[in-house]
């Protein structure tokens, strides 16, 4: 076989074996007419694995067998259809690294050795923390080869096989990933793609284009990091490309379009941005967004449909991210990031809660790239109408001259209205376009109809920004009836439909797009902290999403140094952290609405321990996978990792609620007018407290209230039993009293108070884990939003009300046990003599 078909031979076998074997016969049946070689291809491809002119040193063989150059090959870990990939010892350093080699064989050409030599030469100008270091390159008894840094960890291909397989993280102690039900899971893909980014960007601008991004091509270090590997396919712009016009290269799965079409002289930097938007895809929704029986198929598939859209696929996903992987994978190459680094900077955006650039495609631009992708159907039956339209072009110019005088009549009329505001936005759109075009016109009665309504166009748009301007902010300062209502959406959005009608009547306006950007809607918050004097404190601030069902906290995001003055934060459930030098961590729950203004975060820090009294609670997985007839909590219906955390022994009893009561100010609950004075109730549950109220004593103490799954944990433990005592009588200790039975409110206060029991009292009481009274007593209070599921068996929050747990004195004559939830209204309209509360903080001091 001549020289030139041994170049072909080794070009398609390399790119069959990228391949999955049902797919190589396709393939060589469309890109391989000659006979001949398409036979070699198939006898390489049918080897065993060690193909013979990829074959590696036997690794049984004597040590200096196996030796090249300064290295020592210890393992095969990787191979393709251009060398293999070993683990080596460099022998002068005494470091384990990664040596890539290319045997010397009869089979190797010019153009082979090329191409390896220059995916070193491009890998090694690049040094970056996202991408893998070059460290050498050599040549030894013919056998060429560069050695680069050792990762020990993960590929993201083998991340992705482990989410699709629903393990979680716990499964494999090499994990990086969280399950793909975890809350932070969208925060770690969009930290993982935007470390990627970044290492491209770097890349980029050195000139290099890597054109196979890819899972498999996106190592995990241990401790995280990103690094990018296999710069065989790199175009570099200083050594030119190898490949030959008509070549594809790269994974069809991962190619862009312009890939798939083998337009190499198109193949810029922003293919790399299309595949790693396709790699952001995969991982939100662990689908590829094309697939297809063969590789001609996918690549069809790449070139003529859209991939479908994410949120269909996993609604969980954020919508921001959604937008960002759409702009990422845009089928026009304009359309895209304009680099890496951009869509890095997006990335990093929603990271930290702040406005993203991208825009999801309107309908505009939508039928725009239709009009793009079937441009030359549009042209030829554009140039067909044309030939019929010469003959009647005297007929439309009378047409056009006849529809502007109407247009100018329909000016005088709207001359004389005297209400605008109640025109339709058409009518005032379609008018401002007919002034522009009288700009044309010479008569002085045009001219001066244009200037009058020019004048009432002008006071138009400052009276409409001027009235929603002012309703926007009165809706804002909307006094607050509880932590999550305090503004008047109605009156906002009155004013935001106004700056809307702004938007499109006068678009030339920039007032009118600022005031409506989804970031002038968001939620501003301030922390402050000081000591018991009243003296400001120095310190930091910072804040975890808490999921709207498990009430499980994310990942942590500075907010920077004290004090945080009028933060804009999106709407969502927050726990906010303040930490001064000298003083344990205070916490903060938060649910942030939109366009509110919240009151400030005022942190008292004061000298007591706030975990006196507190029994620590290990993390784990509340409801253990796998058993099967356990009793699942009515609403999870899954199970939730929960981190460590303390939890009060007890209730919090009437005489530390007073003195709460003394030191702040605060109100007592109405119903304690009726207290009676003949009863011991200091150390009883205090009652007719409500969930704000709750709040407020907690943060008073240093602490918060209970999140759901940490009190379910507490009182259930991970198994979920449906009382706290684990041997014996499962009501022992339990206080038992008859139903409610409502006939006024000092008598309801004297018979809850009667039927009640001291907090810390009777021994008998103190259940799992060192508890009192986790079930009876009281119902208490948890931090956590309500929720609900849908017939699909879908979660969705109910952000107007809050859980509570453990039952009062009658929970047992009623028959309910620790499965039983209660739904409840925050304000202090919903305060009940049932209600009782205890409180937590988080394990991280």
């Amino acid at each position: 076989m001549r020289p030139e078909q041994w170049e072909e031979v080794l070009r398609h076998f390399e790119a069959a074996s990228a391949l999955e074997p049902s797919e190589r016969e396709a393939y060589l049946a469309r890109a391989c007419p000659d006979a001949e070689i398409a036979a070699e291809v198939r006898r390489l491809l049918s080897a065993p694995s060690s193909v013979e002119f990829l074959e590696p040193p036997a690794l049984d063989a004597p040590v200096h067998e196996r030796d090249l150059g300064d290295f020592t090959l210890l393992e095969e870990i990787g191979r393709g259809g251009m060398g293999v990939v070993y683990r080596a010892l460099q022998r002068p350093l005494k470091r384990i690294v990664a040596v890539k080699l290319l045997p010397a064989t009869f089979a190797l050409t010019a153009r082979q050795i090329e191409r390896f030599t220059r995916e070193a030469r491009a890998a090694a100008k690049l040094t970056h923390p996202n991408l893998v270091t070059v460290l050498t390159v050599g040549e030894d008894r013919g056998v060429h080869y560069f050695a680069m840094e050792f990762i020990d960890g993960k590929n993201l291909a083998e991340e992705l096989a482990r989410l699709r397989a629903d393990l979680g993280a716990e499964d494999d102690q090499r994990a990086h990933l969280p399950s793909s039900r975890a809350s932070d899971y969208f925060r770690s893909v969009a930290e993982t793609v935007s470390q990627a980014a970044d290492g491209l960007a770097f890349a980029h601008s050195h000139g290099v284009v890597h054109r196979d991004v890819k899972p498999s091509n996106l190592l995990l270090d241990p401790s995280g990091r990103v690094k990018l590997v296999d710069f065989g396919l790199a175009r570099d712009e200083e050594l030119g490309s190898l490949s030959r016009t008509g070549d594809v290269a790269g994974t069809p799965h991962y190619m862009s379009p312009e890939q798939a079409r083998s337009q190499r002289e198109r193949v810029d930097h922003r293919t790399d941005v299309y595949s790693l938007g396709v790699v952001l895809f995969e991982l939100l929704t662990l689908q590829r967004p094309f697939e297809g029986q063969t590789v001609q198929e996918v690549l069809d598939n790449v070139l003529r449909r859209d991939p479908p859209r994410i949120r269909r696929l996993n609604p969980r996903v954020p919508r921001d991210l959604e937008t960002i992987c759409q702009k990422a994978m845009s089928r026009d190459r304009g359309d895209r990031y304009p680099d890496a680094g951009a869509l890095r900077d997006d990335l990093q955006r929603f990271l930290s809660h702040e406005a993203i650039t991208a825009r999801a495609p309107g309908v505009v631009q939508q039928l725009g790239r239709r009009v793009r992708r079937y441009g030359k159907a549009i042209l030829a039956g554009g140039l067909l109408l044309a030939g019929v339209g010469l003959g009647g072009a005297w007929a439309a110019r009378a047409a056009e001259r006849s529809e502007q005088r109407q247009r100018i009549a329909t000016l005088h009329e709207l001359e004389g209205e005297g209400d605008w505001s109640r025109l339709d936005d058409e009518v005032l759109v379609a008018a401002r376009r007919t002034l522009t075009g009288l700009e044309r016109e010479a008569s002085p009665a045009n001219a001066e109809l244009r200037a009058g309504l020019g004048r009432r166009f002008e006071g138009l748009r400052e009276e409409w920004f001027q009235e929603a301007s002012r309703s926007i902010e009165e809706g804002r300062r909307a006094a607050p009836s509880d932590l999550l209502e305090g503004a008047d959406d109605a009156r906002i959005l009155e004013g935001v439909l106004l700056m809307l009608r702004g938007r499109r009547v006068f678009p030339e306006e920039p007032r009118f797009e600022r005031a409506t950007r989804v970031d002038a809607f968001q939620a501003r918050i301030s922390i402050r902290a000081q000591d018991e004097q009243g003296d400001a404190l120095s310190g930091s601030a910072s804040f975890r999403l808490l999921d709207p069902v498990t009430g499980q906290p994310g990942g942590t995001i500075e907010l920077g140094p004290l004090p945080v003055e009028g933060r804009s934060l999106a709407p969502g459930f927050y726990r906010f952290e303040v930490r001064s030098p000298g003083h344990r961590p205070r916490e903060f729950t938060r649910l942030l609405a939109r366009a509110r203004v919240l009151p400030d975060i005022l942190c008292t820090l004061r000298a007591p321990d706030p975990r006196e009294g507190m029994v620590r609670i290990p993390g784990g997985r509340l409801f253990q996978p796998g058993e099967r007839g356990y009793p699942l909590c009515p609403f999870t219906h899954e199970p939730v990792e929960v981190e460590a955390f303390w939890i009060d022994r007890a209730e919090v009893s009437f005489s530390q609620y007073r003195g709460f009561l003394a030191a702040t100010g605060r109100p007592a609950p109405p119903e304690w007018v009726d207290l009676p004075a003949d009863l011991s109730i200091e150390e009883r549950p205090v009652v007719g407290v409500s969930w704000l109220d709750a709040l407020a004593y907690a943060e008073w103490s240093g602490k918060r209230l209970v999140a759901h799954a940490e009190w379910e944990l507490a009182a259930r433990g991970p198994e979920g039993a449906l009382f706290p005592f684990e041997e014996g009588d499962p009501l022992r200790g339990t206080v038992r009293g008859p139903a409610r039975v409502s006939s006024g409110s000092a008598e309801d206060l004297r018979r809850c108070l009667e039927h009640t029991t001291d907090v810390l009292a009777p021994a008998e009481a103190l259940g799992r884990n060192g508890l009192y009274h986790m079930f009876g007593n009281v119902w208490e209070w948890t931090e956590s939003l309500g929720f609900d599921r849908d017939e699909a068996g879908t979660a969705s929050s109910m952000p107007g009300v809050r859980v509570m747990l453990g039952g009062d004195y009658s929970a047992a004559e009623r028959g309910h046990d620790l499965k039983v939830h209660r739904l409840w209204g925050p304000s202090a309209q919903y305060s009940n003599l049932e209600h009782g509360f205890r409180c937590a903080r988080s394990d991280r001091d």
